[in-house]
């Protein structure tokens, strides 16, 4: 599975909304704000959907390349093979396909993930 991973990056977060739920995400800042996110993945893994995903980079042998934190809500999936080709928020249970601009992320290479 081809994806991308994006974390909040905390300098950016004036919001304060990292590791909050979707819901709660949209009641405080309206929307899911890719300008705050920071990609910490983008590569094939060895996943077949986004359990496999979670399971991997929250509580697995997380790959080489990845330099994030464990996943975990608010995060951000992107799948990038057809076949549910999309992104998906982490939310409190499961996933939730959203529209997020991934040409908006953050590029800093002075970022602060928890």
């Amino acid at each position: 599975m081809n994806i991308r991973i994006y974390q909040i990056d905390m300098d950016k977060d004036v919001e304060r909304v990292q590791f909050k739920n979707l819901e709660k995400t949209l009641n405080i800042a309206g929307q899911v704000n890719p300008a705050i996110y920071s990609q910490v993945y983008a590569n094939v893994c060895d996943c077949n959907n986004l359990e496999d995903v979670y399971c991997k980079f929250n509580v697995g042998e997380r790959p080489t390349g990845f330099t994030g934190h464990s996943l975990s809500v608010s995060d951000i999936v992107e799948i990038l093979d057809e076949e549910n080709k999309g992104t998906y928020f982490c939310d409190s249970f499961g996933f939730k396909k959203i529209d997020f601009d991934t040409s908006a992320v953050c590029t800093s290479t002075t970022h602060h993930l928890v």
